[in-house]
């Protein structure tokens, strides 16, 4: 299979674990682990810079080519016996042979430099070719290259089973999110700034008073980081959680479960505006005048004749034959039908008829209608509902069965949560230099900066006091004098405002007689107080309504300006101060001498006279309006002034509340206010609250605040900031600030403003600054994290035994034979419920409209012309003569009996075949039985169809039963060994199922007693010759390792590999061995002969062709056994050409120890499979000798395909582990000579026969 994105992760250093293996390859070589500064710069003599070039590099595939030739004698340079030239050089490698040249130093290779391969070699710690190409890095970058680029050439890669399709877990992250924390490092004080040593005598608490000051923010620049965190989240797999339910059956129980799961979610929601507006005007005329003369003449002549003839036909024919044979047992049969129907029809018919007919009519009508009708209303309504309505219901019902099959063990079945298990990886994926750039609070003492921002304080302030005071910065209020009577505000009587609202907001039975400032005018009698409004909000709605006249003029007011006009709580009238008055209109109910006069703030009264287009006032100039009497009588009068108001080119009317002047005296002079303007400004106590929370509105501007008027406040400003020149040197210099950062702000922390900078790549302090926190881009750190899946687990677990029974003709197996009697009770049918509730979220109807159009009245008909018209159109005017229908309905039923008896003729044809189709079809099939029961009793047998396993039960029990017998001395049919059978389908066929078991055992003695002998007196022969021959290998064939080192085996995931676990029937029976006249002698001392055994095992790569295999240890503990005085247990690696594999020393003592084959995860199956020692003996000379013997088979079907040379080359290393001892020792003052080997194949099926029969 492909590798792994975590085995890639595996060979790169950490700051490059999420990097993919395609940007890897462009990474430098310093990115591998193992690639050291000094290591990359000598790869850098031979033009390796990035871990591609590392994997391509020439030097080392030549490396590789060479050591290859040497070891391979299949490749291309072996067989030419020279390496190419262009790979190596000719002055260092000179006569030395092709599989020699792979321990020459580095220097051999043409692409590296002469003088500097010993330096090259000692900065990638290699000696020789060889080790160069074993370089690990260069390992690592093949296996990134091949990863990111040729799949393929991964070992297990399989076409069929691409990578990138299949599902795994753990090699990209389900989710990544990102977070990022703020950091402020360093604040820059300035000369001018009072320090405080926390840690000095002098220091004292912090003092709030600062808080107090204007100016109380931070006043120097600070610098600091934005570090970006990026977290991933890889799935790992699922495991089991805690124990969420257990059910425990006893033998032969079963319970039912009904799990019934049900949620519900509601929520409403609704939006509902309702706007009334009704107006109607209608107008109805009728005009009518008709003069109608009416003539009709129907003229009829038909002649016409009808013809119709008929034929219909049906045959059907139906044959049937049918014959069979055989031992003279014949069966024959015929069938046939025929049925045929005919039927011919023939109808004519003639018919004439002629007609005539003349109507006439004449009407003169003459009617004349006109309605007339007018009608006018205004409606207008609002009515705002919110609801918000959202249902979501879940419901799940199951019903299970569990049930305890098991008739001698209990049954619990456990229920586990399932956890899905993520593994966290935490990495540092960007540091931003940030700068902090104080920024001045804001002064609300400048009415012009409160006015350019007053936006943004009314958004952020809390206060409602204070954003009304800063909507109407640019408002003018109009607002009712309150010692003026009204009219329409109580009933029919006139009322003054402080009359009526203090009468109704301190519920009193009567109003207080209101003070007026115009002590000469009399005032009016005290009112009634109305009952009380439901709440001062709907009081002053109310009062409003009634001043400004209706609902209508306020509501058009306010769609002109785009804004509301009137205010809760409030019965004023607010408009814009840039609203210019350009005209007014008076009307009063009687004729008095009054003048009306314009009161400006400077103090200057204007008529209203003199208001017009050309000469305006603006509203936030002026005080009141004035309204000056001078009554001649004792009367009462009503007044309406009426503005016209000009907006930017948009004139508009507005109608002032309608006063009334109360019953004056004669003579009386006085005064009159009608309304006042009061354009509203900052108020101290407001210019107070916001200087008092200047921190938190100043903050709320600076977000505010866009990128153009950022770069704005940052432009003079600059920030010095150092580079590295291209000769090294270091510079300082200013650049603007709006240069250097962005032109948002990321973070607003007081009166900060946190700029994210783009720091020169070269500048020393800023790489100074993340070195020196250890801060580095690619850092990262993993967990495991188990989160609930919400999935259950299910686990069936015997009472102290296995989840299954094993069938046996001695136990009770067959669970129909004797139902379980212990059956739960039924659970009633369970159905879903309906839990939903009904919401209601209708909008509210509008009502019924107060006017409603009247129908016209319907004007009469003319009725003299509706039956002359109804004569003309009737289209049966004339009778129809012809006769041509009951001609059709004749010859229409003749062809229908005439089909109807062909059909019929034809059904009982097919039937009569059918018959005959089936009864031959049942003599055939009694023919069938017969001739199979005379089969059966020539050949000697009783017919039996019952024979063979109805069930896979009853088959297993016979095979169970098979092998009991078998291993008590018995054998199996087919002549096979083992515990199981090899053939249980010979047993079901022997074996009726149908008999008695008395029967059953009885007929499956005889057929064991049948079939043994001629079985072994096949094979006997060979089997014999079998065991003579595998004689002196008898306790390697039957060896078995201690059971602790099978234990040992399984705790390294490793597993020893018997002879017997091979598939391969070849086995390979060695001995070859080394006869020693005497022993040789090192230092001036003669060794013993199990010193000499001991020096051979702890340098066995040196007495053996290290082409052919070399061994050595699995790890270090492995080292340390391997050269000590007792090996046991000792795990070796065996690099094979051109496959690795692994043994371990099952047995060992001073004499001998023996190798045991091994599997282990790293070399996976060992090609053979068997026990190999290594010892001390004598030959038939009574000499010592030191040999090796073993048994081994060909693992696995691919290796037993070609077992022949997996013998061979085997042969040949043991071969060559004679020669070296013997050469070792006759160098060595000893003398030696070679025993010839014996070496034999031997078929493992005739040993293990004949070992079975001998048994």
């Amino acid at each position: 299979m492909a590798v792994s994105q975590t085995a890639i992760y595996a060979l790169v250093k950490t700051d490059l674990q999420n990097t993919t293996p395609n940007d890897l390859l462009r990474k430098p070589t310093t990115g591998l682990l193992g690639v050291s500064a000094a290591a990359a710069t000598a790869l850098k003599s031979f033009d390796v810079n990035t871990i591609f070039d590392l994997a391509t590099s020439d030097v080392f595939e030549g490396a590789r080519k060479i050591v290859e030739a040497g070891s391979n004698t299949k490749s291309l340079m072996y067989q030419h016996g020279n390496p190419t030239a262009d790979i190596v050089r000719e002055s260092v490698v000179g006569v030395t042979k092709i599989d020699q040249i792979r321990y020459l130093s580095i220097a051999a290779l043409e692409r590296i430099p002469e003088a500097s391969a010993p330096s090259i070699a000692a900065a990638l710690d290699v000696a020789n070719v060889r080790d160069l190409a074993e370089y690990p890095p260069y390992k690592a970058a093949l296996r990134i290259l091949n990863t990111a680029y040729f799949p393929e050439n991964e070992p297990g890669f399989d076409i069929d089973q691409p990578a990138d399709l299949l599902p795994t877990n753990g090699n990209y992250p389900t989710e990544r999110v990102q977070y990022s924390t703020l950091v402020m490092d360093e604040i820059k004080i300035g000369t001018a700034t009072t320090t405080i040593d926390i840690l000095a005598d002098t220091f004292k608490p912090l003092d709030l008073t600062k808080l107090a000051g204007a100016d109380a923010g931070f006043q120097n620049v600070a610098f600091g980081a934005l570090l970006t965190m990026s977290q991933s989240w890889f799935a790992q797999g699922v495991t089991l959680g805690n124990l969420l339910h257990s059910v425990s059956l006893a033998p032969g129980e079963s319970t039912r479960m009904a799990i019934i799961d049900w949620t519900r979610k509601s929520s409403a929601g609704q939006a509902d505006t309702i706007v009334e507006a009704d107006e109607l005007s209608n107008e109805t005329s009728h005009n009518r005048a008709m003069n109608e003369v009416t003539e009709a003449t129907a003229n009829d002549a038909q002649s016409g004749f009808s013809s119709i003839r008929g034929s219909s036909s049906a045959q059907q024919v139906g044959v049937a034959a049918s014959a069979a044979a055989s031992f003279g047992f014949g069966v024959a049969g015929v069938a046939a039908t025929y049925s045929a129907g005919s039927n011919k029809t023939a109808a004519d018919s003639f018919s004439t008829s002629s007609g005539y007919r003349n109507l006439g009519a004449s009407t003169l009508q003459n009617v004349n209608d006109r309605t007339h009708q007018n009608a006018h209303s205004v409606r207008s309504k609002r009515a705002a509902v919110v609801k918000e309505v959202s249902q979501t219901e879940h419901e799940s019902i199951s019903t299970r069965i569990l049930a305890n099959y098991n008739h001698m063990h209990a049954l619990t079945i456990q229920y586990y949560e399932v956890l899905q298990v993520y593994r966290t990886r935490a990495s540092l994926a960007k540091v931003d230099k940030v700068i902090f750039i104080p920024v001045k609070l804001m002064d609300f003492k400048n009415d012009d900066l409160i006015r350019r921002f007053r936006a943004v304080l009314i958004a952020a302030s809390p206060n409602a006091s204070v954003r009304n005071q800063l909507m109407n910065l640019d408002f003018t209020e109009v607002s009712p004098d309150p010692t003026t009577n009204y009219t329409w505000l109580n009933g029919q009587s006139p009322t003054t405002l402080t009359a009526l609202t203090g009468a109704r907001l301190s519920r009193q039975a009567a109003a207080d007689t209101p003070s007026s400032s115009t002590p000469s005018l009399p005032q009016p009698t005290a009112q009634a107080s109305p009952t009380k409004l439901p709440s001062p909000s709907e009081q002053w709605a109310e009062l409003a309504d009634k001043l400004w006249n209706t609902v209508q003029q306020t509501a058009r007011i306010s769609g002109m300006l785009s804004q509301a006009v009137l205010r809760p709580n409030s019965s004023s009238l607010f408009i814009p101060t840039d609203v210019v008055i350009e005209g007014v209109t008076m009307h009063q109910s009687e004729e008095t001498e009054s003048s009306q006069t314009f009161e400006t703030i400077a103090g200057e009264l204007i008529p209203i006279s003199q208001v017009s287009s050309g000469y305006y006032l603006a509203v936030n100039e002026l005080k009141a309006l004035h309204l000056n009497v001078q009554a001649n009588e004792e009367r009462d009068n009503i007044i309406r002034f009426q503005l016209i108001l000009n907006r930017n080119g948009v004139r508009f009317p507005l109608e002032l509340p309608v006063t009334q002047a109360i019953t004056w005296p004669k003579k009386f002079r006085g005064e009159v206010l009608v309304v006042n303007f009061k354009t509203a400004g900052m108020n101290a106590d407001v210019k107070n609250y916001l200087q008092n929370n200047n921190m938190s509105y100043s903050t709320a501007v600076f977000k505010s605040l866009d990128a153009t008027q950022i770069a704005l406040l940052l432009s003079g400003c600059v920030v010095k900031i150092k580079q590295r020149q291209t000769n090294g040197q270091v510079i300082e210099k200013a650049v603007p600030v709006s240069q250097v950062v962005e032109p948002q702000p990321i973070r607003y922390i007081g009166n900060y403003l946190a700029f994210k900078m783009n720091p020169n790549e070269d500048d020393p302090d800023w790489q100074s600054w993340l070195d020196t926190r250890g801060l580095k881009v690619g850092t990262a750190s993993e967990d495991l994290v188990p989160l609930p899946s919400g999935g259950t687990f299910a686990e069936a677990v015997l009472g102290r035994y296995n989840c299954a029974e094993k069938l046996d003709m001695t136990r009770f197996w067959n669970w129909q034979d004797s139902p379980i009697p212990l059956l739960p009770s039924d659970i009633a049918a369970i159905q879903s419920g309906n839990h939903d509730t009904s919401d209601d979220v209708k909008p509210r109807q509008l009502s019924n409209p107060i006017i409603n159009l009247s129908a016209p009245t319907t004007l009469p008909e003319p009725t003299g012309l509706a039956a002359i018209l109804a004569a003309i159109q009737n289209g049966n005017m004339f009778r129809d003569m012809s006769g041509l229908q009951g001609t059709i309905q004749l010859a229409q039923a003749a062809t229908n009996a005439s089909s109807a008896g062909a059909m019929s003729a034809g059904q009982i044809a097919g039937q009569n075949l059918a018959n005959q189709l089936q009864a031959d079809t049942e003599r055939q099939r009694i023919a069938a039985q017969k001739e199979l029961g005379m089969a059966q009793i020539m050949t000697g047998g009783t017919p039996n169809f019952s024979k063979g396993g109805q069930n896979i039960s009853q088959d297993g029990a016979k095979v169970n039963y098979f092998d009991k017998t078998q291993s008590d001395g018995g054998s199996a049919i087919d002549g096979s060994t083992g515990q199981y059978s090899q053939n249980p389908a010979a047993l079901a066929t022997v074996w009726g199922d149908g008999m008695s078991r008395s029967a059953l055992v009885q007929e499956v003695s005889s057929n064991l007693t049948k079939y043994q002998s001629p079985m072994q007196t096949l094979s006997i022969a060979l089997a014999e010759k079998a065991l003579r021959e595998a004689k002196d290998w008898a306790d390697l064939v039957s060896f078995t390792p201690p059971v602790e080192i099978f234990k040992e085996m399984k705790t390294r995931n490793m597993r020893i590999q018997m002879l017997e676990d091979a598939v391969g029937d070849h086995m390979n029976l060695d001995h070859f061995a080394v006869e020693i006249n005497k022993l040789p002698s090192f230092n001036g001392k003669q060794l013993t002969d199990v010193e000499c055994l001991s020096m051979v095992r702890k340098n066995i790569n040196g007495f053996i062709d290290t082409s052919l295999s070399s061994f050595g240890p699995f790890n270090a503990g492995d080292q340390t056994l391997w050269l000590s005085d007792n090996p046991l247990r000792t795990v070796l690696k065996i690099e094979i050409t051109p496959d690795n594999a692994a043994v371990v020393v099952s047995e060992a003592n001073a004499t001998h120890w023996r190798f045991s084959t091994l599997y282990t995860e790293d070399t996976w199956d060992h090609p053979i499979s068997g026990t190999r020692e290594f010892g001390l003996g004598k030959s038939a000379a009574g000499k010592t000798t030191i040999y090796t013997r073993g048994v081994d088979r060909p693992t696995t079907r691919v290796v037993a395909a070609g077992y022949w040379f997996a013998f061979s080359q085997g042969a040949k290393l043991w071969k060559s582990f004679q020669e070296k001892i013997t050469d070792m020792i006759n160098k060595n003052g000893g003398d030696a000579k070679v025993i010839p080997p014996t070496v034999k194949d031997v078929l493992w099926s005739e040993l293990t026969y004949q070992l079975n029969v001998t048994l």
